[in-house]
């Protein structure tokens, strides 16, 4: 993307993103306030094309947008049934300050999963041969639900280009205090169960319709539709478009969810918590139906020295609602204590 994109934001709160290196707790508030109220005119950002790259024999769909003179490269890992689009309102913001790096996960978006390798683990093992293929340097590894639960993992691994984490609304380790909505809890059950799963889930599509699928799942992450910009609702329908075409799309989200729940109850993720060296950001939507903010707070408690940001009355996909802000969080630019929630 060129630097003066004419669709680049160029209003005060992406100054105020880019520009300041911490915001005080008052600036903080007022830029959430700001971009909840505006984020719905946000305009459509000027994109690099979606290209491929090959990764231990998985050609992973990604965007790229080129080495950065000096800032870091954000890489941006989305969630269980989402893809690189997912990440697209920050971009502008976040390519001011770094190389910005999306992929689509094996089997999600256009990627498509190697003899059904799209569980959990099978994705943490990509991403981190990902960041070596792509000479990924300095990097603020982000993740969205799933993609949080990937990233983290990968962090309590290691690698060597690895500088910071920022969790955003990523799956905690299960718990007592720590359960989605009757709803939620419904579908992963059906995903416990493959070949149920398998023959509900296209039944399901089928009936509602690809374009619909596709704005239901922005429906189901956003606590506001009306914060939402028209082109996020466009781009999701396409997402859902181009799912279609995958063969291998329904076992490949089945399999994931299920490897969700069993990576969530795990004792090794518990572990993984205290196992990452590097600064963890989490960023969680007090709103969030799918990954409730009391049980992230409860799983957190272990961890205080995590930088925890919470934003009231936003959903588990913030980028959707609050662009600018979600980009400022990403930057490093707010910072918060969950002793403080």
């Amino acid at each position: 993307m060129s630097p003066a994109s004419e669709n680049e934001p160029g209003n005060s709160s992406a100054a105020l993103a880019a520009d300041v290196d911490v915001l005080d707790a008052a600036a903080a508030e007022a830029l959430l306030a700001e971009s909840l109220a505006t984020n719905v005119d946000e305009p459509e950002p000027d994109l690099p094309p979606i290209t491929t790259v090959e990764v231990d024999g998985v050609t992973v769909h990604h965007r790229d947008s080129g080495h950065h003179v000096s800032g870091p490269t954000y890489v941006l890992v989305h969630g269980l049934g989402g893809s690189l689009a997912n990440w697209e309102p920050v971009w502008p913001y976040l390519a001011r300050l770094g190389r910005v790096l999306t992929p689509d996960l094996a089997g999600f978006g256009r990627t498509e999963a190697d003899a059904g390798r799209s569980a959990v683990g099978d994705n943490v093992d990509l991403l981190s041969a990902y960041l070596d293929v792509v000479d990924a340097r300095n990097v603020v590894l982000v993740g969205n639900s799933m993609g949080g639960m990937i990233s983290l993992l990968l962090a309590a691994k290691g690698h060597p280009q690895l500088e910071r984490l920022v969790l955003v609304d990523a799956v905690v380790p299960f718990g007592p205090k720590v359960r989605p909505n009757p709803r939620v809890g419904l579908t992963f059950a059906l995903y416990m169960c493959p070949p149920l799963a398998r023959f509900v889930v296209p039944r399901y599509v089928q009936r509602r319709g690809t374009d619909q699928m596709g704005l239901d799942g922005v429906l189901v992450v956003v606590a506001d539709r009306r914060r939402v910009p028209r082109w996020v609702w466009r781009r999701a329908v396409e997402e859902a478009r181009a799912l279609t075409e995958i063969q291998s799309a329904v076992p490949s989200l089945v399999r994931a969810a299920q490897s969700i729940v069993i990576a969530g109850a795990s004792r090794s993720y518990r572990r993984a918590l205290a196992e990452v060296t590097v600064p963890v950001t989490f960023l969680q939507g007090d709103a969030d139906a799918l990954v409730p903010a009391r049980g992230v707070r409860a799983a957190l408690a272990r961890v205080p020295e995590w930088n925890y940001v919470e934003a009231e009355g936003v959903g588990h996909v913030p980028m959707f609602e609050a662009a600018t802000w979600t980009a400022a969080v990403i930057a490093g630019r707010i910072r918060g204590n969950i002793t403080n929630m």
